[in-house]
């Protein structure tokens, strides 16, 4: 199953802030006996002058 659609949600939300790095990592897991939920849990990295 693809997190694209999060991860481009993510990406414009952080468009104001004018990244110069974003990184994701994505740490979604299984929980037993139940199929992952789909992008509900991401480390995000970012560099931005702004902040």
């Amino acid at each position: 199953m693809s997190h694209t659609p999060t991860l481009e949600r993510i990406s414009q939300a952080l468009e104001p802030i004018f990244p110069i790095e974003l990184r994701f990592t994505d740490y979604t897991r299984p929980e037993a006996g139940r199929a992952p939920a789909a992008g509900s849990l991401y480390h995000l990295f970012v560099i931005s002058q702004t902040f």
